[in-house]
């Protein structure tokens, strides 16, 4: 499906502008991948942040709960 987006899109607006909106476009779905991947993070490690739990710390708890999440 992909590649015949990519050859309509080719087809109507030329082969370099078509490869300049698709480098585009995976710019943008990066950056608001990163995002929201940055925020999930904050979000998940404020309670951390809040205990002063050490990087460390921080760590082993993510990885039991990680543990703990499989297990249900």
């Amino acid at each position: 499906r992909a590649r015949g987006a990519a050859g309509a899109l080719a087809c109507a607006l030329g082969a370099a502008v078509a490869a300049r909106l698709r480098e585009r476009g995976e710019r943008l779905l990066e950056d608001c991948l990163d995002r929201v991947l940055r925020g999930e993070r904050g979000y998940r490690l404020a309670p951390l942040r809040d205990l002063d739990a050490t990087p460390d710390q921080q760590v082993a708890l993510i990885a039991a709960l990680s543990v703990l999440q499989r297990e249900r």
